[in-house]
């Protein structure tokens, strides 16, 4: 592809800074994503399990569609209280949708995951508002931090024979740079049910492995078929007790471009993006999975489509939204692959590191 792949990740995008606070102790924590000028987006939720808080204001519908942050959390639905805190941090500071004199009501979209949280956790903490405050008082432009930190710190993939045969995931971010000018950035929190599949050579690297203390992997879809459907919420499998983790999963990603774009390109985008998912993820959007995928412009303003016909909004007003989407699918793909290889494993569970310690500079070059 004609395009330049850039190392800060998803801060590459102009307009956008990222923030994470870990709690390694209880295996969650908490990613921010904020707006310097406030942000329109789209949204394209696939998974049958979504768990989300103020998503209406992504919808191309909604009566302003304007956003000022977005945040990921673990803790599942305990965890959107992270939301609380970074509208609080907004509204600290100014930022937000003017309603009255004096008063701005910060919109941050928030979705979580299911993470292991209080089972492997030391006394079962789960991200709250103060997390989400300090997550975005650690935002910044600087390189986003990627593996096994933020919303990302309790992320597994391959759960479908439960945690016991599952492997590590967490945070990845990728950005490219168009040659007609625009960026188009993205971060992930790979929680996935299903396997983690590079696309450039179709091989398996993370997922459900053959047995608790075996290092080879097995087939997420080739277990499903066998057993002959899902396990279903609470549901304990025969080998593992009750108290087992539970394999419920997320992957939550965020794409962004400071290309001008309307509410519904962006709404595209997102669908196209999600794409990157499909590819590297087997399977995917399952009854069991949240995930989805929110798009952003960062240009400070929402386009209408008479500018965007007219070009009026620059060079990059030339590259549409099906190509932005379309490149946001390969960044996201990227991105995915980031999560997993960047992943350090805990007991029991082991990361692409451990299994291939040679993945480490692979991890570099993607």
């Amino acid at each position: 592809m004609k395009i330049q792949w850039l190392g800060e990740g998803l801060s590459a995008v102009p307009g956008v800074k990222v923030g994470q606070v870990s709690d390694p102790g209880n295996r969650t924590g908490v990613t921010a994503v904020l707006f310097d000028e406030g942000a329109v987006g789209g949204c394209d939720v696939r998974g049958g399990a979504a768990s989300t808080r103020q998503f209406g204001s992504l919808d191309a519908l909604h009566v302003h569609g304007r956003v000022h942050g977005v945040v990921f959390a673990g803790g599942s639905a305990f965890g959107l209280e992270a939301g609380t805190g970074a509208a609080r941090f907004l509204e600290e500071h100014g930022v937000g949708l003017p309603v009255l004199p004096g008063l701005k009501v910060p919109v941050v979209p928030t979705a979580i995951i299911l993470d292991l949280g209080a089972i492997l956790g030391k006394d079962g903490a789960r991200p709250d508002a103060a997390m989400g405050y300090a997550a975005c008082e650690d935002a910044s432009n600087r390189r986003v931090e990627e593996g096994c930190v933020g919303a990302g710190t309790g992320a597994v993939v391959g759960k479908c024979m439960g945690i016991s045969r599952a492997m590590k995931g967490g945070v990845g971010s990728a950005a490219a740079r168009l040659p007609g000018g625009g960026t188009v950035g993205a971060l992930v929190v790979v929680n996935a049910f299903g396997d983690i599949v590079d696309p450039a050579g179709g091989d398996r690297i993370a997922g459900v492995r053959r047995g608790p203390d075996t290092r080879a992997l097995s087939s997420s879809l080739d277990e499903i078929v066998d057993r002959g459907r899902l396990r279903l919420y609470g549901e304990p499998l025969e080998q593992e007790p009750e108290s087992a983790a539970p394999t419920e999963s997320t992957t939550l990603a965020l794409v962004a471009t400071e290309i001008p774009l309307t509410r519904v390109e962006l709404t595209h985008v997102a669908r196209l993006a999600g794409h990157g998912l499909v590819r590297t993820i087997s399977p995917c959007h399952t009854i069991l999975d949240g995930d989805l995928v929110v798009s952003v412009g960062t240009s400070g303003r929402e386009v209408i489509c008479e500018e965007r016909l007219a070009g009026a909004a620059g060079s990059s007003a030339r590259v549409d939204a099906s190509t932005v989407g379309l490149v946001a699918a390969e960044v996201l793909g990227r991105a995915v692959l980031r999560g997993v290889r960047l992943a350090r494993g805990l007991p029991g569970l082991p990361g692409l590191l451990e299994l291939d310690p040679g993945k480490q500079r692979a991890a570099g070059e993607v």
